[in-house]
């Protein structure tokens, strides 16, 4: 007898900080304030940022005082729980995966969405820090694909429901991750309506790639994997020229063809 397969509703949240930004607006203790403000207005990476990261622990005060509000009003005080509160209440999620900013103040966002959907929720719930994310805008990118190509093509081979949450975080990035998502047949992408304040789902528009470009990107994909380039003579001109005003290659000494590194990550996904 075949075993029953039992599809989940998989959700991608990209986290930002709005966890910190609403603490900031109650009536906290002056220290916690002292560290919440240092951290959101800390460079990436300097010891202002790495502190409240070493906070995420139950042992901290900042962690368990930030905790506490946000179980008193989830919806109000996290972007992410309000953004998931329609599906939470219709059943609609099975796992969470929080695609994290690679900054203190990301991470400290991230865990605390974590551990509500967790313990209060119920939900198996991840944080996947995004190397460069928040932090080095192309660098962040790149990963950001990287690690959300591999998420949502591993979850719907495996016969899942994979839904992405478009609200929070960094809207350049967010914007290639939704294009992305389209490009690997998600089953939706949603976020909170800004001036509305509700949850609304995008249209899943079926984007694909013109089949004379993306015969040439798989060419020079094979080419360069093999070479390091593809010569530019073996490109119709015309069709070059718009894969380069696309912004999908570059041309280095007007003859060598290579892929910008974001198609180089996008393109293993794209059917033909």
């Amino acid at each position: 007898m075949l075993e029953h397969k039992v599809t989940m509703h998989v959700h991608l949240v990209t986290t930002g900080t709005s966890i910190v930004a609403n603490a900031l607006k109650k009536d906290i203790s002056e220290d916690i304030k002292n560290t919440l403000i240092k951290a959101k207005l800390a460079t990436p990476g300097s010891p202002e940022d790495l502190e409240l990261k070493e906070h995420v622990s139950i042992t901290s005060r900042v962690f368990n005082e930030v905790y506490t509000m946000v179980v008193k009003d989830p919806y109000t005080m996290s972007a992410e729980l309000n953004s998931l509160k329609y599906f939470l209440e219709n059943g609609l999620v099975d796992k969470v995966l929080l695609l994290s900013t690679d900054t203190g103040v990301g991470y400290f966002c991230s865990s605390i969405v974590k551990k509500y959907l967790s313990e209060k929720a119920g939900i198996d719930t991840e944080v996947k820090v995004v190397k460069g994310f928040g932090v080095v805008f192309e660098e962040g990118l790149m990963s950001l694909l990287d690690t959300a190509c591999k998420l949502i093509s591993e979850y719907k081979k495996a016969g899942h429901k994979v839904y992405v949450c478009a609200t929070a975080g960094f809207k350049p990035e967010t914007s290639f991750l939704i294009i992305a998502a389209f490009l690997l047949n998600v089953d939706s992408v949603y976020y909170i309506h800004e001036n509305f304040r509700e949850h609304v789902e995008l249209p899943s528009i079926p984007l694909t790639v013109k089949a004379v470009y993306l015969n040439e990107l798989k060419k020079i994909y094979e080419r360069e994997k093999l070479h390091g380039f593809l010569p530019a003579d073996e490109i119709e001109e015309n069709v070059l020229k718009e894969l380069s005003e696309r912004r999908l290659v570059t041309i280095e000494d007007q003859k060598k063809v290579k892929l910008k590194k974001w198609i180089k990550i996008l393109l293993p996904y794209i059917e033909s």
